[in-house]
């Protein structure tokens, strides 16, 4: 148990557990709850995910890691589409990476003047 707690402990893992819950889990959800797809794409694609991508990025500028980080959770979200859903939304990959980057770098820079 506390090799797990751990592992747990490394941001690399909140990482990757984050983007899978917000990626996989919850629209899973709400298809088992029945939601309309319409709803499920601007709910979760639009407003839940651009969301967990700009927290992503300040989660890891305030970490001070590095910014090849910043292609897991567009990665595993384009993963996830390419594997349950369609092609449309491929391109909301592209957009979290943009918004992860510019919370991550506007982050950086805030970090830096407060030194």
């Amino acid at each position: 148990m506390t090799k797990i707690k751990q592992f747990m402990q490394h941001p690399m893992a909140q990482l990757i557990l984050f983007s899978f819950i917000v990626t996989w889990l919850l629209p899973l959800s709400f298809h088992w709850l029945a939601v309309a797809k319409v709803t499920r794409i601007a709910v979760l694609f639009i407003i839940v995910n651009m969301l967990a991508a700009i927290a992503v990025g300040i989660f890891l500028a305030n970490r001070h890691l590095a910014g090849w980080w910043l292609v897991i959770f567009p990665g595993i979200f384009a993963i996830i589409v390419y594997l349950m859903y369609g092609k449309y939304g491929y391109w909301f990959a592209g957009i979290y990476l943009f918004l992860s980057y510019l919370a991550y770098s506007l982050r950086k820079a805030a970090l830096a003047v407060a030194k």
